[in-house]
């Protein structure tokens, strides 16, 4: 995993494919956290994650509440 350094003003997240033949993608934050995104079976994803809009939403929740 690739280390940045923290710019003011800047937020910096690694994300990688880890399915090639489907949707999943692996997040890591610079708090040390990671999450994993994918589709459903039915939109070609093998259900390995929470759904991109699912984290949109919990993530527009989180920053209105905590920002």
């Amino acid at each position: 995993m690739r280390r940045h350094k923290r710019m003011p003003g800047k937020i910096e997240v690694d994300i990688a494919l880890i399915d090639p033949d489907g949707m999943a993608f692996e997040a890591h934050m610079p708090s040390g956290h990671s999450l994993v995104m994918d589709a459903g079976e039915d939109a070609g994803g093998h259900n390995l994650g929470v759904r991109p809009m699912h984290l949109l939403l919990v993530g527009l929740a989180g920053c209105t509440a905590m920002d």
